[in-house]
């Protein structure tokens, strides 16, 4: 982790700076080692990872190891020719730590910027010497997450703009366009106007006088809904085994956390991880509470020397055809590998399942949204009509 400390020298002026250090203790005993004693240090909230700046870093530095360079110079290479100002002081914070004898394993840890698959991996390339093969490895893997996150982004793109304009398409009508033809039909009796226009003119008048109340109360009870169910482990259990259930999303999510753990698994699997140390590290990578629970019971059931089948069973809401797949890697005596195509296939499926999901959308939103609009205009419209009659 980062400490700012604020220390003493031998002349007795106060120096101030910024340095890496396992702890407290670790930092006062660098800072001693220099003749400097410490009198505060407050440790940085680490920034966390990011899907960017690990796939950025291990596609870049992995070729250059393959190509016999040394890691020291790899990372000096990339921190001098990358135009992202974070990744290239990510890359000289990794640089000075290895220049200082430290493994990259342990300064990629202390930086707080990699998750713990990465530094696994990376703890194991260097014990076999395979580092720049683990690398690759890994950039493969992050690679893939990140072009399917850029396909996520842009394929709910064309939804979330027809959502949006098409509220504001409505809200534009209620708050410029009706109250113009409520003016134009104030002196026609109520009661004499069609039922769809004294519906959309209650609507306008209820939301110029009362709409940012209403919009106040109903982010309100929604904040307060949100954070009663994240309070009460009931509820917030209740409503996660009903997201594992529920139509489409269900077996979306499924897909997309079973393509998670089967690549994370293999990755691992394949170079050289025992799986209880393998299934350990895939504890982030469920956002699902039950799943997590799940996950923990499977470790328990490995290290009671259960079979690597039934111990799965432990995780709820996965895919039966991962479960196959685990199965057949059992008995064959290469589950690696087995994972590894499994996590193929659940890509495909969870992107197909994702495109179908996108087009049920489209039509949806339209029809509804356009169903509003037509019945506001074909209101107002049919009261602009029969005005002579009316009056």
């Amino acid at each position: 982790m980062e400490f700012e400390y604020t220390a003493l020298g031998r002349d007795g002026f106060e120096i101030k700076g910024n340095e890496q250090a396992d702890s407290r203790e670790a930092l006062e005993q660098a800072l001693r080692q220099r003749q400097l004693t410490l009198i505060k240090a407050k440790a940085l909230k680490a920034r966390g990872s990011s899907l960017k700046l690990t796939t950025t870093l291990l596609s870049e530095v992995a070729p250059l190891l393959s190509r016999g360079l040394p890691l020291e110079r790899a990372l000096k290479i990339l921190g001098e020719d990358t135009p992202d100002k974070d990744i290239a002081a990510l890359s000289e914070q990794l640089r000075g730590g290895i220049k200082k004898g430290q493994a990259l394993s342990q300064v990629m840890q202390q930086s707080g910027r990699f998750d713990h698959l990465v530094i696994a991996l990376i703890k194991v390339g260097e014990a076999s010497g395979s580092l720049a093969q683990v690398m690759e490895i890994l950039a493969r893997y992050y690679s893939e997450q990140s072009q399917f996150r850029r396909e996520l982004v842009s394929t709910l793109a064309y939804p979330a703009i027809l959502a949006f304009v098409s509220i504001s398409s409505i809200i534009g009508l209620i708050a410029y366009v009706v109250p113009v033809f409520q003016d134009m039909l104030a002196d026609v009796p109520a009661a004499k106007l069609p039922m769809g226009t004294r519906i959309v003119f209650a609507l306008s008048t209820f939301l110029h006088q009362y709409g940012l109340i209403a919009l106040v109360i109903g982010v309100s009870a929604t904040v307060g809904i949100v954070q009663l169910v994240k309070r009460r482990e009931e509820l917030r259990r209740r409503w996660l085994a009903w997201l594992m259930v529920a139509p489409f999303v269900g077996q979306l999510s499924g897909e997309l956390e079973g393509f998670k753990i089967a690549k994370s698994l293999g990755i691992m699997l394949q170079s050289g991880v025992q799986l209880s140390r393998a299934m350990e590290l895939c504890r982030s990578l469920f956002r699902n509470e039950l799943r997590r629970d799940g996950l923990e019971s499977c470790i328990a059931a490995l290290r009671k020397g259960r079979p690597v089948p039934e111990a799965f069973q432990q995780i709820p809401g996965l895919p039966v055809q991962l479960h196959r797949f685990v199965n057949l890697g059992n008995e064959t005596g290469a589950l690696g590998e087995s994972l590894e195509k499994a996590s193929e296939m659940l890509y495909i499926k969870s992107r197909s399942r994702l495109k179908s999901l996108v087009s049920m959308l489209d039509p949806i939103i339209i029809l509804v949204m356009g169903s509003l609009i037509g019945f506001m205009v074909i209101s107002i419209l049919l009261a602009v009509f029969n005005l002579s009659d009316v009056k």
